[in-house]
């Protein structure tokens, strides 16, 4: 039973479990056929804000106000990592390997982690706000991240190098997506409108306004 909002959810690689983070900071696994209770774990501090599998599904992240991440064994409940992310860590991802852990907060900067270690290997900046979202490419060569300062930006996700800024939205950028081709991104924002814009020269394609 949650005792407050759950703030995220993620199937395993293999479907068969699904994990959920709360603001009664903690993290459950659960069995996807029936529900059933696999595991609870709780060593937050804050509210629980993501969690995301690796490719392999033998280790879950999470990220949670209390500016920590743990990696943990989703079997087990059991504790492998822990590492100061940001003041508030607002979102969590593996990279497609599995080598490395990608978070982002409410600083603006995307934080780039050994998954083995727990080192910080990059801290990619940029942003004039605090980052709401991130995803890659599914080549796994680009991460985007939508920002608080109304922008996405597209990087290189070895080097961190800025690869294109997409202005056009008037309020936070809430969501972000590459198309399954790599050509095209989408976006979602807190301005009522999503947007489709050119992977490569960053143009935008169509606004749309369903939700207006």
């Amino acid at each position: 039973v949650y005792k407050r909002q759950v703030t995220c959810v993620a199937w395993s690689p293999d479907g068969t479990r699904i994990a959920t983070s709360s603001r009664d900071m903690t993290s459950k696994i659960l069995n996807a056929r029936n529900g059933r209770l696999l595991i609870s774990q709780s060593a937050h501090d804050a509210a629980v804000q993501c969690v995301a599998w690796s490719p392999d599904g033998m280790l879950v992240a999470t990220g949670s106000g209390d500016g920590i991440a743990l990696i943990w064994e989703p079997s087990t409940g059991k504790k492998r990592k822990s590492f100061k992310t940001h003041e508030s860590t607002v979102s969590a991802m593996w990279s497609p390997d599995g080598s490395r852990i990608f978070t982002v907060g409410g600083n603006g900067v995307v934080k780039v982690w050994d998954a083995d270690t727990g080192g910080e290997i990059l801290a990619i900046k940029g942003h004039q706000g605090g980052v709401a979202s991130v995803a890659f490419s599914h080549d796994g060569r680009k991460i985007i991240t939508g920002s608080h300062d109304n922008t996405a930006r597209v990087w290189d996700a070895e080097t961190g190098a800025e690869k294109l800024i997409l202005r056009g939205h008037t309020a936070c950028v809430s969501a972000v997506a590459f198309g399954v081709d790599g050509k095209r991104i989408v976006t979602g924002s807190w301005d009522k409108t999503a947007r489709v814009w050119d992977a490569d020269a960053g143009g935008e394609i169509i606004i749309l306004k369903w939700h207006t």
